[in-house]
């Protein structure tokens, strides 16, 4: 099984080649890569980057910018380009991100970096439900979960500044990067990532930075805190021009499981929208505290919670646990070989 898997390694980059090489000719706007590219163009013409902003109510896939300012602000120089080049230059981007993931997570498997196991787990990786979707739809998320990988594979000052690089451009792995703080050159490295985000914002938004975060926090985070459902039929699969009915709920997020009854309401009650704020916050802090007494895996652990509880949970979104679930596994190994807690990655 492991020769096959090495194998498949090696032929893997080749597939991987082809579809990028297909993905390099599209000039459609049908993806992520046009929202991100309006977002981060939108400063330069007098508009916010969140215009439009998303309507009250439930979210419910609407095409407008969400994340954090900061991924604007560092993308806004690349906005010159006409939109075709800034494609290609995100899916380089995106590219790097992708075998960076792959690359964090064969860290945390093999305890270094491995140009043969790195190919393994990407050829096992892009083929995860999500993966390939958030490739080809140009989104963020690819980063974030590099970020996460390489901060879960390292110790230190590596760990905080990847987490909160993560947190930066995604809000959910905030309390994981709040837990590595624990360790002083962790927090040092969180506090040099925050301060260079901030930097390039300034940069990029000028005095509007405050602004627009003002804005993520006041109107885009509580929208996105509403959680969402899809339309009827939005998820189905189609073939051969025949509607096939959805797989499987759209989100399955375990805080908004009780939630789905309330699918045809505009605004959610005030005490939905409380429930899904205290269970986005307190059951990641409660698995915060059941850690506490291991820090090798406390972040793990408690991102994976975050990912679980939050207001939204898709499908493509379950990458993310990839590099927790890897850590959890690794340090069962290694209680069940060594018969003591086990140690910390090192650098």
């Amino acid at each position: 099984m492991r020769r096959a898997i090495s194998v498949y390694g090696l032929i893997f980059p080749m597939v991987f080649a082809l579809a990028f090489a297909v993905q390099w000719q599209r000039t459609d706007a049908g993806r992520d890569t046009a929202i991100l590219y309006v977002g981060a163009a939108n400063p330069r013409v007098g508009q916010s980057i969140y215009h439009p902003l998303p309507e009250p109510g439930v979210f419910r896939q609407q095409s407008v910018y969400n994340y954090p300012p900061p991924l604007a602000a560092a993308l806004q120089p690349l906005t010159y380009l006409d939109y075709v080049t800034f494609a290609r230059v995100w899916l380089i981007v995106l590219s790097v991100a992708f075998w960076a993931f792959a690359a964090g997570c064969s860290r945390i498997l093999v305890g270094r970096y491995a140009w043969r196991s790195a190919l393994a787990v990407g050829g096992l990786l892009f083929f995860a439900p999500g993966v390939m979707h958030s490739w080809n739809m140009g989104n963020a998320d690819l980063i974030v979960w590099a970020c996460v990988a390489l901060g879960l594979a390292h110790a230190g000052a590596a760990r905080g500044g990847a987490l909160m690089a993560a947190s930066l451009l995604k809000v959910t792995p905030i309390w994981a990067a709040v837990c590595a703080m624990r360790d002083r050159r962790a927090l040092g490295g969180a506090l040099a990532a925050f301060a260079f985000a901030g930097v390039v914002t300034l940069a990029a938004l000028g005095t509007g930075a405050v602004g627009e975060s003002l804005t993520f926090l006041a109107r885009v985070a509580p929208t996105l805190g509403q959680g969402e459902w899809w339309i009827t039929g939005q998820q189905a699969w189609s073939i051969l021009g025949h509607e096939l009915p959805a797989l499987s709920p759209g989100n399955l997020s375990l805080a908004f499981l009780p939630l789905h009854s309330f699918r045809d309401v505009g605004v959610l009650p005030a005490w939905a929208r409380v429930w899904l704020a205290i269970a986005g916050v307190g059951f990641p802090l409660l698995a915060g505290w059941a850690l506490r007494n291991r820090p090798e895996m406390q972040p793990a652990g408690v991102l994976a919670v975050s990912v679980l509880f939050a207001p939204i949970l898709r499908i493509s979104y379950l990458p993310m646990l990839v590099p927790c679930v890897l850590v959890w596994w690794m340090n069962r190994s290694n209680l069940a070989r060594a018969g003591r807690p086990a140690r910390d990655l090192r650098q």
